[in-house]
């Protein structure tokens, strides 16, 4: 083999050489620059931020439905127990609305109707009182139910037995006692919200209903 015959191998041999070389840096950077966009884009996406959902104390509370109040007991239903309580409370009121204090005000609190206007018109009883200078003292009062009670709409009535002992005075001296014990037919009357003695009569023994 001549000088020329090995100089063209050698250079087919350098030639394949750096071929083979320059093929592998291709790969290597391509490799390199694929791997470098993964990780750029793997970073894109873990700077992105994840939606959450919200905390318990976030989130709105849902309304809640109106509650129905049709089977709620009506309050303006007067029931025995409490007609009872209203005699009773009007008896301790007459010691301040017959006796010195006349009180018309307290008298306007707890009755209506024929009651009050017996109590408080010209020449009722709070004027025949002070025209006689007198008053009552009251000493034992006492409400007894009876079996009768009624509730109509706007007015009641019930039946009972009322015990009071009465001290009479006139000029501050006192001039006799008495005590009274009588059956009554009471008629309670709604008033603006507000139950009140209306009327009374005196109930003979045949009139009494069981």
């Amino acid at each position: 083999m001549n000088d020329d015959q090995r100089k063209a191998k050698l250079w087919r041999i350098y030639t394949i050489t750096m071929g083979v070389m320059l093929g592998g840096t291709v790969i290597v950077l391509a490799g390199q620059y694929t791997w470098g966009f993964i990780l750029q884009q793997f970073a894109k996406s873990s700077s992105t931020p994840v939606p959450t959902q919200p905390s318990s104390s976030s989130i709105s509370p849902i309304p809640q439905s109106p509650v129905s109040t049709n089977n709620q007991t009506n309050p303006n239903v007067l029931t025995k127990p409490e007609a009872v309580n209203l005699l009773n409370r009007y008896l301790i009121a007459k010691e301040k609305i017959f006796g010195s204090e006349f009180d018309r005000q307290l008298a306007a609190s707890l009755t209506t109707g024929e009651v009050y206007s017996d109590i408080v018109k010209p020449g009722g009883r709070i004027d025949s009182l002070k025209a006689d200078r007198a008053y009552w003292k009251y000493g034992e009062r006492r409400v007894k139910p009876l079996e009768y009670f009624s509730v109509n709409g706007n007015q009641a009535q019930i039946d009972v037995t009322i015990t009071e002992e009465l001290f009479y005075y006139e000029n501050n001296i006192f001039q006799k006692s008495q005590k009274v014990v009588k059956d009554y037919r009471f008629i309670f009357q709604l008033e603006n919200g507000t139950w009140k003695i209306a009327d009374r009569k005196i109930l003979p023994v045949g009139e009494l209903v069981n």
